[in-house]
């Protein structure tokens, strides 16, 4: 992650919040140092958007975890960016969306063609034994 900000790669933040996108995180956790101050000028993106998240992982400047429960292991919860990152990576999705629509659709196409491929071998094949 290039543009860090003097941040370590993975913070945690207390558990059971719930942080909108765009939220300020002011203060967070890391096994190097303690509790700290997150800089202002970072902004949460959270996760559950994959073509969102994929954009910004190289431009984040770090990933936030959270805690769930005592015995689970830490979730990844989004990542904090600069906020022109966020805008910029939006607004390249946006204009994508149509493209990104099209290949959707074509993907499936080949799946359900594959598929039948598939089915055809394997009956061919249990008729065969």
């Amino acid at each position: 992650m290039p543009a860090n900000y003097g941040m370590p790669d993975r913070i945690w933040v207390e558990a059971g919040i719930e942080l909108p996108e765009g939220a300020a995180i002011t203060r967070a956790w890391a096994p190097d140092r303690g509790e700290f101050e997150v800089p202002a000028r970072l902004v949460f993106a959270p996760s559950g958007h994959a073509a969102l998240s994929r954009l910004l992982k190289s431009q984040a400047a770090c990933e936030v975890m959270q805690k769930r429960y005592r015995s689970y292991p830490s979730q990844r919860i989004g990542l904090l960016v600069a906020p022109e990152a966020l805008l910029a990576a939006k607004q390249h999705l946006t204009e994508s969306e149509s493209r990104r629509e099209a290949n959707r659709v074509r993907a499936g196409k080949r799946r359900d063609q594959r598929e039948a491929e598939y089915r055809a071998a394997f009956q061919e094949e249990t008729l065969r034994l």
